[in-house]
Order: C-alpha cells, then structure tokens, then sequence
C-alpha cells in the first residue's frame, strides 16, 4: 500500500478526478456539502468513490471523510495557489484562532464555512493536503506562514 503523499502526481490526479466528478454529478455533491459529521459523511457515496479511487494509498478514514466534505464545497479550483494566502483575503485573525482550537467534527464544519468564505473557490489538492493532515501535523506551519505573509503585505 502507497504513502498517502499529496505531492504524488497520481495521487493529485485521482483526486481532481474525483472531484470534477463531482462537479458534474451534483447528487453527489450536493449530499456532501450537506454532511458535516463523520456518521453522516460515512453515508453518502461520494466518500466511498474517493475511498475506492485512493484504494492503493494508506488513508486514514476519518481525515479523507473531513476531506471529501470540505472539498465537496469548492466550485473552482484555484490550483497553484495557497489556501492560507487566499483566507487571509476573506478573514480576520480571530477565525484562524478559533479554527486552531477546533477538533473532530467543528473542525469539519468550520473549514466548510472557511470554503463558503472564500467564494467557493480554493486549490482542491492543496485544500485536500491542507485538511486531511490537520489534526495530524496541527498547525500547519506552512498554511501559518502563508496566513500572515499576505496580512503583512497588506498592511505594508
């Protein structure tokens, strides 16, 4: 079984493949973006597509479900780009405050929120690395870093 490495070409390529299908497939979606806890994430059936797409990597199953939730929101994908960069143009520092003390569930549903403050725009694999890794590797340095670099530049 493969590592669960975001910077895995395949790995990045079955994920935007899943979530183009999702585009398209807005049953699917739309039962996602309606899911915000794991019990009711681990029912529709957009996870278990992403689940059986990722069949050959490791994933934790708690994490990849946050995952498809989160992702299911994103209507654009801004690929490239940093999803800490992009937030910080929406909000303030006391949201990434609050999303630092948040767990389990509420850190599920507050990212969804995050994605609906955002526009519904976010880089997808970024966003997927981003997310699955949070309780993990939490906090995230580099989302950190890139948060309060684009405050500083606006401030500059």
């Amino acid at each position: 079984m493969k590592r669960c490495d975001f910077k895995d070409e395949e790995l990045r390529k079955k994920i935007i493949s899943w979530w183009e299908h999702l585009q398209i497939n807005r049953g699917s979606r739309a039962e996602l973006s309606r899911a915000t806890c794991q019990d009711d994430i681990f029912q529709c059936a957009g996870f278990y597509i992403l689940k059986h797409a990722l069949k050959e990597y490791n994933v934790f199953d708690p994490a990849l479900a946050r995952v498809a939730s989160v992702l299911s929101r994103i209507r654009r994908d801004r690929d490239g780009e940093s999803f800490g960069m992009l937030l910080s143009c929406h909000t303030d520092e006391s949201r990434l405050k609050r999303l630092l003390k948040k767990k389990g569930d509420r850190l599920t549903r507050e990212f969804c929120a995050l994605v609906k403050l955002m526009k519904a725009e976010a880089p997808v694999v970024a966003t997927a690395e981003l997310v699955y890794w949070w309780e993990i590797r939490h906090p995230n340095r580099d989302f950190l870093y890139d948060f309060y670099s684009k405050k500083e530049m606006s401030h500059a």
